[in-house]
Formats: C-alpha cells, structure tokens, sequence
C-alpha cells in the first residue's frame, strides 16, 4: 500500500506556476489596461484549493485599447522538464470570447515565442494541456521570463476565472478540480438552458404558422416534444449531487447540440412545405438542391437548400463542374437510395452521355472536440466523396447529400443538353427531376496555366504503403492534376518531384 501510495503521488506530481490562492499571486500579474480591466482574487470556480484568478474587461469601444492583456514573470523559469503547462479556465458568459497567450524567454518578443488559442466553453469549464513542444527553436525553455493572456476588442463585457496553472512533466497526471466545483459550473449550465427553453417555445410557434394540416401540427408537437424530453433529462443529468466533471463535458456538448435542434427542426419543416408544392404527392423522400460551394450538414444544423423540378449548371468543353442532391426521409428511414443521370441530349441530337456524369455519395466525419480556433459546430462534417458506394441507407432525421459531377469532353458540341435525374429508394416510386447543361464553345487546357503550389504532405506508409509509393505518386498526381492543382509543396526544402 506504501508502494502504490508513492506512485499515486509520482503520477499526479505538477510543478504550480500559480494558483492565486493569496493576494500577493494576483498582484504578480499586471494587467495592460488597469484603468478598465480587472483581476482579483475569487473564491468561486476555485479548481485547486480556495481561491481563482477572476479577469474583467469591458465590452471594446471605438478609443479603447484593442487588445486587453495581462502578464507576469513565471515562478518557474527552466521549462526544460516539462512537457505540458496545464489551464483551467471558467467562462460564465453565453459569448464564446477570444482568449489567447503568447510565452517566451526574455530575448524573444514574446509575440514570438509560444502562441496558445483557448477554445473557450459558453457558461461552462474547460482543462486545457498547452504542448510545449510548440516553443519555437529560437526559444530558450531554460530561461522562460514571461507568460502574457490577450483578448481582441471583446464584443460584449467579458469575465474569466483561471485557476491551477501547473508544469507537467511527462507522463504525470493532474488531480481532478476540488469537490464542489462540478456544482458550481453545472449551475451555470442550468442557467444556460433556461435560454434553450425560450428557443423551443419560439420554435413551437414557428412550427404551428407552417403547420397548416392536423398531422402536421401533430408532427411539430412530436418533434418539440423530443427536444424538450432531451432537455429535462439533460437538466436531471445537470442537477445530480453525483455528476462527475468528464459528465459535465459531455453533456455540455449535448447542450451545444440541443442549442441547434429548434432551427433544425424549423428549416426541415420549411424544407418539406416546399418541396410538397412540386406535387410529387405522398413520397417517403423529400429532395432538393446545393451549389458545390456549400456544406450541408447531415445532423443537429440548420440548412437551406432550393427545392425545383429541374436543376442546371454551365461548364465549358474539357472542364467538370458539380452540384449536389439532398435527400431526408419524410419520416421512417429510406433504404437503398440512389441517384443516377441519364444520357443529355441537345435539340440538333448531339449527346452527353451519361458516363461523363457522376452520381456519389458523399461521406461524412465526426469531430468531437474543439480545436484551438472558432468552429461553429462539433458532429458529423460532410468530407470525402465516397465514390466506391452505390446505393446508401438513409437514418430518419438524417439529411444524406449526393455529388453529382458533369464533366463535358474536349470535343463536345457546344449547346444546351437535357435529361434527366433520377433519385431512387427501396419500396419507394422514383422521383424524376430535370438536369439542364450547358456547354460553352471553348476549351479550357488540359493542365493549369497557373502554377500553383500547395500543402500536400506525404504520408506514403498511410498512402499505399512505401513499397507502392514510386507507383502511388503518380496516381497522386494526376488526381491533383484533374482539378488544375500540381503536385509541388509549399513547404518543400529541396527541388520539386
């Protein structure tokens, strides 16, 4: 018991840079605008022993200071040891603020020396591990003289409470916050979702003005109805005497998601009204259209998508261009779904057959985590286009899009084309839409006129494996080459392939 009480405490060793527990800790650090900024000590959101370290600055106005700072020299000067520099930062406020910090020794400007962005939570915590190994080389980790927090020009009053700033060296652990603190945050969730409610009641009513059928109000109270159910189990989850901080992250994720759901529900709503006056009667598969500039999300966000009977795009001779279909299921899920282009021909006959038209699926990834930059959604991304897969099952709620890619061959006839496109679904009438092309009279070159160099890294284990790799590049290459992108790499240090 000796022996595992000694590696428990190897294993949750830190070194404190500061913990603001007296006041002597917050008079350490100078703030840039004193006049209207301030730090204090605060007994509230304390994650180590009693105290935090609670900044205020004002919402910016033409005149004031535009970046808001406060630094101080660390207690700890040799970094050497140490892999990570670890933050607990409370943001009480519903704005998502920027919040930064540059570190650096005394001969480097510290704006180039380590830069950190800190994601911050709205009305929550976060714990965020700083790698050191992003100190610059110019950088002298033995003689560390400075730590500096910045914002820019807040856009409303801001107030943060930073506690336990710790030196990890690797493989040590940190000990979870005190007790009573999870408390503390998840009060500032609940306060949080006491606006959701007023978004569901907004979308209620929303949702009766387009509801204008019994089963359509019958649909709307069965959708809010899901949401609220979400948010009070959400809220029992927030008000437990036994929630856990690992808890509480990912149910503040949860919260985030449910945030979203009401103008989810509006803009499907909105997206079903329309696409019933096409007249397609009473089909399982509500279908529309998006640019290929756009991003549509599959899950939780809202969208916007334009609901015809025909779509159509231009491109010139030797040239691709690409648009997207949506399909949701009305209620149940869809199985087996799939959208195929038929052969375009012209009023003089001329044909653009289908085998220059791609109809693919497109794939979606997860992120489950916020990066240190502002995103507006954590969930399911559209990503890859999986050309591989033909017919898709589709989940009900889920919004699934196909890429569909027209490419018109170097010596196509100019001219307009016409066919059509059909979207298909196991037990289900296909849905027929118009496709209008047209092909311009030019030609555009086979490869870029503008070189261009990009970041593309190569990972030939992962990308074919080594042995393949003399092989794969070339594949590689002429991809790139398809869409007028060379192979070069920015970042090169020696000559081009």
């Amino acid at each position: 018991s000796v022996l595992l009480l000694f590696a428990l405490t190897v294993a949750q060793a830190a070194v404190v840079v500061s913990d603001f527990e007296t006041d002597a800790d917050v008079a350490a650090w100078r703030l840039r605008t004193p006049s209207t900024d301030k730090l204090v000590r605060a007994s509230e959101y304390a994650t180590s022993a009693a105290s935090s370290l609670k900044f205020t600055t004002p919402a910016w106005r033409e005149g004031m200071e535009q970046w808001p700072a406060f630094d101080a020299r660390p207690t700890v000067s040799d970094w050497h040891p140490f892999d990570r520099l670890v933050l607990d930062i409370v943001n009480p406020d519903p704005e998502r603020h920027f919040f930064a910090v540059f570190i650096s020794d005394s001969k480097v400007p510290f704006r180039e020396g380590l830069s950190f962005t800190f994601e911050l939570p709205t009305c929550g915590h976060r714990r965020f591990f700083i790698p050191l190994s992003r100190f610059p080389e110019s950088v002298n980790r033995g003689y560390i003289s400075i730590i500096h927090f910045f914002t820019q020009r807040p856009a409303a009053d801001m107030t943060l409470y930073l506690d336990n700033l710790v030196l990890l060296k690797p493989g040590e652990t940190i000990a979870e916050p005190v007790s009573g603190f999870v408390r503390q945050v998840a009060r500032l969730s609940l306060a949080g979702l006491e606006s959701v409610g007023t978004t569901i009641e907004q979308c209620r009513q929303s949702l009766y003005t387009l509801a204008d059928t019994p089963a359509l109000k019958h649909r709307a109270d069965d959708e809010i109805g899901k949401v609220v159910a979400r948010l009070q189990a959400l809220r029992a989850q927030l008000d437990s005497p036994t929630l856990a901080l690992a808890q509480l992250a990912d149910m503040q994720a949860e919260m985030a998601r449910i945030t979203k759901l009401p103008d989810r529900i509006v803009s499907a709503f909105k997206f079903e009204k329309e696409f019933d006056k096409l007249g397609f009667g009473n089909t399982p598969m509500i279908v529309g259209f998006a640019t290929s500039m756009e991003k549509i999300l599959p899950r939780d966000v809202p969208f916007e998508l334009t609901v015809s009977k025909e779509i159509g795009l231009s491109l010139a001779r030797n040239e691709k261009e690409a648009f997207q279909i949506a399909v949701l299921p009305r209620s149940d899920g869809l199985r087996r779904v799939a959208v195929r282009v038929s052969d375009l021909k012209s009023a003089s006959g001329e044909v653009l057959k289908a085998d220059n038209i791609d109809c693919d699926v497109v794939g979606y990834v997860e992120t489950k985590t916020r990066p240190p930059y502002n995103v507006s959604y954590v969930g399911w991304w559209p990503d890859p286009i999986l050309d591989f897969l033909g017919r898709v099952d589709i989940a009900p709620g889920d919004l699934q899009t196909f890429w569909v890619r027209v490419r018109a061959p170097k010596d196509q006839a100019p001219g307009v084309y016409h066919g059509q496109l059909r979207v298909s679904a196991a037990d289900a009438r296909p849905l027929i839409f118009g496709v209008t092309v047209r092909v311009y009279s030019f030609a555009l070159p086979d490869h870029t006129p503008l070189p261009t160099a990009i970041t593309f890294f190569e990972h030939p284990d992962q990308m074919g494996g080594k042995e393949n790799w003399p092989q794969m590049k070339l594949r590689y290459a002429d991809f790139l080459a398809d869409y007028y992108i060379d192979y070069d790499s920015l970042y090169r240090s020696g000559p081009p392939d």
